[in-house]
C-alpha cells in the first residue's frame, strides 16, 4: 500500500471516532427540541414512539455502521436513548425505574446497541462482497507498520462484528449469500423471529377453534330443525 493510502486510511479512521461524538450530541439537542411534545399528556405513546423512531433515532445512528462499540460508547448511545424513552414515558430519572420496564411499557423490545451490530453486520456483508480495489476493503484489511504503544490495545471494530457473529451464530463466507445472511440477522438472531413464530401458531390454533365452533354450531342448527320437524 502507498504511502498516500495509509495516510488517507488514518485519516478516515480519526474522522469515524470523532463523528460517533457528534452524534450523539446532535440526538441530544433534537431531544431537548421536542421536550415538550415528549412529555405531553395528549401525545399517544405509539406517536411518540414514531418521533423517536423518524427524528431522534435516525440522526443518533447515522453511519453508526463504521463505529467501535466499546463499553463507553455502549454508554453514551444507551443513555442518550434511554434519555428521549424516559421523557416519552414521562418518566424522570430521579424515579428508580428501571430501562427494561420503561421498554415494555413504550413497546420496545432490542436495544439500539442490538440494531448497531445488526447494521454492522449488513455492512460488513456489503464490504466483503466488494472488490479488493475498492478503498472500504482497503481499510479493512490495512494494518498499520509502526510499532503499537505498551499494554493492551484498544478494542477495534473487527472485533466487535466477530462478537456480533459468536452471538448470532454466523460464519465467515455467509456474506456471499445475501438474503441468506440477512435472514440470520434480522431474524434468526433475535427475538423477532420467535415472536413471528409463536404468532403465526396462535394465529392457526385460533382459526382451527373457530372452524370447530362454525361446524359445532351448523350441526346444532340442524339438529334442532330435525326435531322441530319430528314435533310437527
Amino acid at each position: 500500500m502507498s504511502g498516500n493510502s495509509a495516510q488517507t486510511i488514518t485519516i478516515i479512521i480519526i474522522i469515524i471516532s470523532v463523528y460517533l461524538s457528534s452524534r450523539v450530541i446532535q440526538a441530544r439537542k433534537c431531544t431537548t427540541c421536542l421536550n415538550g411534545t415528549l412529555w405531553s399528556k395528549d401525545i399517544r405513546k405509539e406517536r411518540k414512539l414514531n418521533i423517536y423512531n423518524v427524528l431522534i433515532k435516525s440522526s443518533l445512528l447515522y453511519g453508526s455502521e463504521t463505529w467501535r462499540l466499546t463499553e463507553n460508547n455502549k454508554r453514551r448511545v444507551g443513555a442518550t436513548e434511554m434519555d428521549a424513552l424516559r421523557r416519552s414515558s414521562r418518566i424522570s430519572r430521579k424515579e428508580i425505574i428501571r430501562n427494561v420496564t420503561i421498554r415494555q411499557q413504550i413497546g420496545l423490545e432490542e436495544t439500539v446497541i442490538k440494531e448497531i451490530e445488526q447494521n454492522q453486520l449488513t455492512w460488513y456483508g456489503h464490504v466483503q462482497r466488494m472488490a479488493e480495489g475498492r478503498l472500504p476493503k482497503i481499510a479493512l484489511k490495512w494494518m498499520p507498520k509502526q510499532k503499537r504503544a505498551r499494554g493492551r490495545p484498544k478494542k477495534n471494530w473487527m472485533e466487535g462484528i466477530r462478537k456480533a457473529m459468536n452471538e448470532r451464530n454466523l460464519n465467515e463466507g455467509q456474506w456471499e449469500d445475501r438474503k441468506q445472511l440477512l435472514f440470520y440477522v434480522f431474524f434468526v438472531s433475535t427475538e423477532l423471529f420467535y415472536v413471528l413464530f409463536v404468532s403465526i401458531v396462535l394465529f392457526c390454533v385460533l382459526f382451527v377453534c373457530k372452524c370447530v365452533l362454525y361446524y359445532c354450531h351448523r350441526v346444532a342448527i340442524q339438529l334442532q330443525l330435525k326435531v322441530y320437524h319430528i314435533m310437527v
